[in-house]
Formats: C-alpha cells, structure tokens, sequence
C-alpha cells in the first residue's frame, strides 16, 4: 500500500475569520471570496463577494464582482444595489458611499441619498454629526440633513467621540480637542494625543510615554507606561518599561500585575493574555484564569464568542467556559473525495482531535483506493 501525505490533498476552505457582530462574522474563502458563518460555524451567506464587512445596524458592506459597492441583511438579500465605486458600513442611520467621479456624500437604509455626493472626503456620522471635506479642502462637521455645523480651520480633523472631536493644529503643532460648538476644550502640548473613552482620553509624552488625561485636560494617570490601551470596562491593558503587560484603574492603581507577554482589552468580562511560553489564555477581572492558555492566537470575546487558534493550528471558535463551538477552517478535498463541512458543536478539544484524526484517516484510505484502482488500470493498459 502506497502511503498518500494527506496534506498534499485537502486545503482549508477559510483564510480567515473576523469577529462576530450581529450575530455573524465575516470569512474568506480559499478563493479569496467572502461571506458569512453563525456561531455554530455554519456557512450562512455564501462566499462570493471581493470585499465583505460586519454587520451594522442589520445591514453588511459587501463589493460584487466587479467591484461595486452595495448592502445586504443578514438573510443575504441584496438590500440596496452594489453600483457604489465605494463606501462606508451605515452608522447612525446613514452610510458614506462614493460616485464615479469621487465624490463622496450620504445615503439612507432605503438607499436614498439624503446628502448629495460632493464632497472630497467624509467620515462615518459619529455623535450624530459628520465629518467632511469639500473640494477646497476645508473640514466641516454637519448634520443629518448636509447643513454646516462648523467650517473647521484645521489641517486634520476627526469624529466626534463622547461629544469631543480631536483637531491637528500644524502651524502650532498642537492636538486640540473642541466641542460641538467649534471651542477649543483641552490644548494637549505632547506628541500625540487620541480619542476618548470612557472619560479619560490615552496621550503620548514627548519622552514616548502614554499616560491618561480626562475632558478638562488635567492629567490623571502620569505617562509612564511603555504601551497602552483605551479604558474599557473600566479597566485598561497597559505595559511597563519591561515590556511586560498588566491592567490598571481609572486612578492608575494596578488592579492585575504585570506578568503577561500581551494582553487585549476586557471585553465581556474577560481579556485575553500571553504567558512566558507565549500561549494565550483569558482571565477574569480579578486576574483569575478561566480558560488556560492553549492557544497559539487569540481575540477577545464579542458576543459571547472567542475565534481561538489552537495548538494545531485549526481556528475554532470558543465559548466562555473554553467550549469549541466550531470549527470553521473546514477541510475539503483537492480531488473532491470528501467535500464534508467538519464541525462538530459542543464538542471538546479531545473530541475535536479524535474527529479530524478519523476524517483524515477515512481520506487517506480513500485516496490510497483511487492509487490502486489507477495502477490496476494502468497494468490492464499495459497488457493491452
């Protein structure tokens, strides 16, 4: 018997998997096709989009074939026609979509342009206020209607986030924070400074260094820390001088040590972290692990729902107490012998692994019968 390397013959039918949103997550194909899976793994809407994005407000970004820009629901109907040359998710009721010529402007969920297409460049409605940039480029914040709010005269601009808006001041290289009424709140003097969340915006020192200020500018946590994170949960994932990460309140006291090689935010409860080994794990806000690391790769929990890879390489997908739910990097056969989804619910590590290991081994024999029936044939050719 001719022994067949059953990994010359089967491929995995995802690349890639993004986060769950509305209840969904997006993947790619083995022909770089996108479409989407629940969170039984279950190919839900079929791979055939060129660019596909989450879900929003019930509605997905996805480009046809030949590039075009359109939406659909989560039934996969085409919702609003893919004849866009590009576009933004919907955000607050409206979605950025382009023309042919460039020029951006707003459209409804019923695919109505409610602020005509003239505009250089735009951002999502934030806020409930947009960010655009006209043909002079001049940056203005507007309402849902295309009425100007503010002419803004600075040379970068950004959405508002929790009712402030960064502003980039070049000439005086200064990063301004303004509110809606276009006054500057809080001048920031450092090298960088971002949005806020949840109170307190994370700033950059001249020295590199992150730190927190809070809406009238005072700094409340010092820049010390080597990396960083934007509060969530009430708690950020940041990094000491040695590299080493740990989680902190919003006074700065350190509530996890820092012991980890990387850590995410906490999402849900949980964040997930790196050992020494270089395995990742989730712990709770106590610092509790509650799932052991195990993983070459992990993302943090969205909707109840971790895409994990495990040490075997095979992307699953995992509940909070560890559980694989699926396994949506499926297998199929080059030579269409086994054309089987392999997703197994419920089912735990071990079971997994008992699962693949008869699935291969069902392959393998199939492969080795076709070798044979092939050689038989080739000998009565022979003969002839």
């Amino acid at each position: 018997m001719i022994k067949v390397n059953i990994d010359d013959y089967v491929i995995p039918r995802y690349k890639t998997i993004g986060d769950f949103h509305e209840g969904l997550a997006v993947v790619q194909n083995s022909d770089d096709l996108y479409g989407y899976v629940d969170k039984t793994g279950k190919e839900v809407i079929e791979c055939q989009y060129t660019m596909a994005f989450d879900f929003s407000e019930g509605l997905a970004l996805v480009s046809d074939n030949k590039s075009y820009f359109g939406y659909i629901d989560k039934t996969g109907k085409q919702i609003i026609p893919c004849q866009y040359e590009n576009a933004l998710p919907f955000s607050e009721g409206l979605a950025g979509v382009s023309d042919f010529i460039g020029l951006w402007g707003y459209i409804n969920k019923e695919g109505v342009e409610v602020i005509p297409c003239q505009y250089r460049n735009i951002y999502a409605f934030s806020n409930n206020v947009g960010l655009v940039r006209n043909r002079n480029r001049q940056w203005s914040y507007i309402d849902k209607t295309g009425k100007v709010l503010l002419n803004l005269k600075y040379t970068h601009c950004f959405p508002f986030k929790e009712n402030l808006a960064r502003v980039y001041d070049d000439e005086q290289n200064l990063k301004k924070y303004i509110n809606k009424r276009g006054e500057e709140q809080i001048v920031y003097e450092g090298y960088n400074a971002f949005d806020f969340s949840e109170e307190l915006a994370l700033v950059q020192d001249s020295n590199r260094l992150y730190g927190y200020i809070d809406k009238t500018g005072t700094q409340i946590i010092p820049c010390q820390f080597k990396s960083a994170s934007d509060f969530y949960e009430g708690t950020a994932a940041v990094a000491n001088e040695d590299e080493k990460w740990g989680f902190i309140d919003k006074k700065g006291n350190q509530i996890i040590p820092f012991i980890y090689e990387k850590a995410t935010n906490f999402s849900e409860g949980i964040a997930a972290v790196t050992n020494n080994k270089r395995q990742w794990g989730f712990i709770d806000k106590t610092g509790r692990e509650i799932i052991e690391p195990s993983y070459k790769y992990a993302k943090k929990f969205k909707e109840g729902v971790s895409i994990v890879k495990n040490l075997n390489k095979d992307i699953c997908l995992i509940d909070k107490r560890g559980q694989t739910l699926a396994v949506p990097k499926l297998y199929c056969s080059k030579l269409d012998i086994a054309n089987s989804s392999f997703i197994i619910s419920g089912a735990t590590h071990e079971e997994l692994l008992e699962k693949k290991l008869s699935f291969l081994s069902e392959m393998q024999d199939a492969l080795n019968n076709i070798i044979e029936k092939t050689k038989e044939d080739k000998a009565k050719i022979y003969k002839l």
